[in-house]
């Protein structure tokens, strides 16, 4: 008896040596039905016993070869170098624990069959991803693809967007587009149901967005397609839905300029791409002075500016008349005048026509100008010429203006402690549109003590008017 304690403790000693000499490693490592171990070059895997049994098939396949085995807890197989025991199993989660000795370089588990999603771009009309297989044998399945919302009552419902059939070998990938994907998106395996994975977007910005409208020949407009090239049609509204034009146009990528041929002042833009958007604009509409009138004989020319600053061209039509009858020839004139931009046009028109009036109409506005034919520029008349203002009093003058143009007030000669404002109506103003005539009040302000003046003395001053240029009227 003593002999054989020895020899087992002999032997026992003998097997440690051999397992330092070889370097052999012990590790213990959970894997799960759905999962295969690698060890080196081997492959792992295993069936789970029945729901009383506790035996477990298990294989291991090394360079084109298999070995299976019927296992019992403590129980192990060996292949090559690696000894693979079968250690404590968890029945609810279906996991074992899986000992492992002998000279490997490696250990990793993976799914036998997965997936995983990445998310290229995502907008409201489509979502662009990429589907790799992430397990590690060949995925030969159907990929469906639905979005989740929330139903009545509260019940989520899906609907399947698409289906996509899969042939991907293990690290193999495949790109596809979604269309309209809603807040959360669900990919699963149709014959391996239990897989599946679950993308939420949030809240998905537009594809197209209306950067600006502008106007030019007719409204144009600025948009930024951010994805793929899509087709949309654009529409140009005119007080809230008469659909003025319509036009369908291939965005590509990038940004787009899209033009109409019809231009209005104020409207909307309506672009369909899938989605609809909607932006509304309103230009300033372009302001024509008369900026001289002169004649000579049966000669009358004009000048006519646009002072609307940035608004669009003036497009339209000039004409002479009396009394609402043409007497200019030409009937009309075409004319674009640009903001800050002056034409100058010519009519013959009888020598009878002593107060013609000059209308340029447009589909954006009309504007008529009366004036003196033979009067240039703008005649000032005094209605009176001086006034008495007590100390700390006030005092007007009443001013006529006639003729067309635009004029800048102003007052000269008056002392610094006398304060002055010129009215139309109860509006100050500095500057005035006149068109015909208008009718202008300059308030004076007296202090209550005389500084630079006497009592009783008169205080001449003068009330300038320019125009534009800062000229004076001729």
């Amino acid at each position: 008896m003593r002999t054989m304690a020895r020899l087992r403790t002999l032997t026992f000693a003998v097997f440690l040596l051999i397992l330092l000499a070889g370097q052999a490693t012990a590790l213990s490592v959970e894997l799960g039905t759905d999962e295969v171990l690698i060890v080196g070059g081997q492959v792992f895997t295993f069936d789970p016993p029945s729901q009383s049994g506790d035996k477990f098939l298990v294989s291991v396949s090394s360079h084109g070869n298999e070995a299976s085995s019927v296992l019992a807890f403590g129980e192990n197989i060996t292949v090559g170098n690696v000894t693979y025991f079968i250690g404590s199993y968890d029945r609810q989660n279906r996991r074992l624990t899986v000992h492992l000795l002998g000279n490997y370089t490696s250990v990793r588990v993976m799914k036998k069959y997965d997936f995983s999603v990445e998310v290229i771009e995502a907008f409201d009309t489509y979502a662009k991803v990429r589907i790799k297989n992430t397990g590690f044998y060949p995925l030969n399945d159907t990929l469906s693809v639905s979005s989740s919302s929330q139903g009545a009552f509260p019940i989520p419902t899906s609907t399947i967007l698409k289906e996509v059939e899969l042939n991907l070998e293990p690290g193999g990938e495949i790109v596809f587009k979604v269309p309209n994907p809603g807040q959360t998106l669900i990919f699963s395996l149709n014959e391996r149901g239990g897989i599946s994975k679950d993308v939420s977007f949030g809240t998905l910005e537009p594809q197209v967005e209306i950067e600006d409208i502008t106007s030019g020949e007719g409204v144009r407009v600025k948009v930024l397609n951010k994805g793929e090239p899509v087709n949309a049609t654009f529409s140009l509204l005119y007080g809230g839905n008469l659909i003025l034009e319509s036009r369908k146009v291939l965005l590509p990528h990038g940004i787009k300029w899209v033009g109409f041929s019809n231009f209005i002042n104020q409207g909307a833009v309506v672009v369909d791409y899938g989605k609809v958007i909607q932006q509304t604009f309103y230009f300033r509409p372009a302001l024509l002075v008369l900026e001289n009138i002169s004649r000579d004989g049966e000669l009358l020319r004009v000048i006519l500016k646009n002072t609307g600053g940035e608004s669009p061209p003036f497009r339209g039509f000039v004409s002479v008349t009396q009394n609402g009858v043409v007497v200019g020839s030409p009937t009309y004139s075409e004319v674009s005048i640009g903001p800050g931009e002056s034409v100058s046009l010519t009519f013959k028109i009888p020598e009878e026509v002593r107060y013609p009036t000059i209308l340029a109409s447009s589909d954006s506005g009309t504007f008529s100008f009366t004036a003196e034919a033979g009067a240039s520029g703008i005649s000032v008349e005094a209605l009176s010429t001086s006034i008495k203002v007590p100390l700390g009093g006030k005092g007007s003058y009443a001013l006529v203006l006639s003729g067309s143009g635009r004029v800048k007030l102003s007052v000269e000669g008056l002392p610094e402690s006398v304060g002055w404002k010129f009215y139309v109506g109860e509006s100050e103003v500095e500057e005035l549109n006149v068109d015909g005539s208008a009718q202008v009040v300059l308030v004076i302000d007296v202090p209550s003590l005389p500084r630079g003046f006497s009592v009783g003395e008169p205080v001449r001053f003068n009330v300038t008017i320019r125009d534009e240029k800062g000229n004076p009227p001729t």
